[in-house]
C-alpha cells in the first residue's frame, strides 16, 4: 500500500537496487563460469532476489518483473498527481491477481505492462478489454515501449498513457 509520492520513490529505489544488485552478481558470474554456463545460469537459474528475500527468480523473469513493477510505480505517481487528497494506492506486485493499481477513495483502477512493442503478446489489447469492464470513475493503461506509439490518449473512457520510464528511473536517482 502507498500513501504518498515518497512511499513510490522509496519503493522504485529498492527496486533499482535489487537489479544493481543482480548485474553485480552477473559480473561475478561472468568471471566464474563459461559463456555456455553462464546463458544457461543467467536464463534458467533463478539465482536473483525477487521480491521478498527468499525468492528467487532467473535473470529474464527479474527485468521482466522490475521493468513492469517501475512502469506500476510511475503510474502511482501520476494517480496521485492527478487525483489528490488522501488515500491508499492497492498494488498488485507481479503474479498477484487484481487491478495492479487499484484506489477506491479516488475510484480509480489501474492495469500496467512494460513491453518492446506495445503490440507484443496482446498484453496492451488484453488490458484495455479488462478495464472497459471496470465500474471505477477512472480508469488508466500505463504501459512502456521502446517501439510503436508512445499513446497520452482516452478510449472508450480509458486513459492509455506511454510511461517515460527513463525519465522516471532520473526523477528517482535524483
Amino acid at each position: 500500500m502507498l500513501v504518498s509520492r515518497s512511499d513510490v520513490e522509496k519503493q522504485a529505489r529498492e527496486l533499482v537496487r535489487q537489479v544493481v544488485r543482480a548485474v553485480d552478481e552477473i559480473v561475478q558470474m561472468r568471471q566464474a563460469l563459461a559463456p555456455a554456463e553462464l546463458f544457461l545460469a543467467l536464463r534458467f537459474e533463478p539465482r536473483f532476489p525477487h521480491g521478498e528475500e527468499t525468492r528467487r527468480t532467473n535473470l529474464q523473469e527479474l527485468l521482466n518483473q522490475a521493468s513492469t513493477s517501475l512502469v506500476q510505480l510511475a503510474g502511482c505517481s501520476i494517480i496521485f498527481d492527478r487525483h489528490p487528497g488522501p488515500a491508499d494506492l492497492d498494488l498488485a506486485w507481479q503474479e498477484s491477481v487484481g487491478w495492479d493499481i487499484r484506489c477506491e477513495a479516488r475510484d480509480v483502477v489501474a492495469e500496467c505492462y512494460a513491453a518492446r512493442n506495445r503490440t507484443s503478446n496482446n498484453k496492451h489489447r488484453d488490458d484495455l478489454e479488462k478495464l472497459l469492464g471496470a465500474t471505477a470513475k477512472h480508469r488508466y493503461l500505463f504501459y512502456y515501449s521502446v517501439e510503436g506509439e508512445k499513446l497520452d490518449r482516452v478510449e472508450d473512457g480509458v486513459r492509455i498513457l506511454w510511461i517515460d520510464l527513463p525519465a522516471f528511473l532520473g526523477r528517482i536517482a535524483a
